[in-house]
């Protein structure tokens, strides 16, 4: 698994790989970008982007294994901590690009 804190975008994100074969995770500390429809994954780049409303998002650069685990997943998990203290746990379609 994968631990790597990447943040120079303005949206900060926490990437892993999964563990034994689940799907990759996406951790953000604003828990607004749970809520995206869809991540955008272009893998010559390995840049991870947002679809949300009607929004293309720059996340950040995706870890080498993350990105692997990109490639060979339909969704990938978003969380975050909500404000009241409850997590949000949230599933999104990978696009390729």
């Amino acid at each position: 698994m994968s631990v790597d804190s990447l943040s120079h975008s303005g949206v900060g994100a926490h990437f892993e790989s999964g563990e034994n074969g689940s799907c990759p995770l996406i951790r953000f500390y604003d828990p607004s970008y749970v809520r995206a429809e869809t991540i955008l994954f272009h893998s010559g780049t390995r840049e991870v982007h947002a679809i949300l409303h009607e929004s293309l998002i720059f996340i950040a650069q995706a870890p080498e294994d993350v990105a692997e685990a990109f490639k060979v997943h339909e969704e990938v998990l978003l969380t975050a901590d909500h404000y009241s203290g409850k997590k949000i746990n949230l599933r999104a379609r990978i696009a390729h690009s």
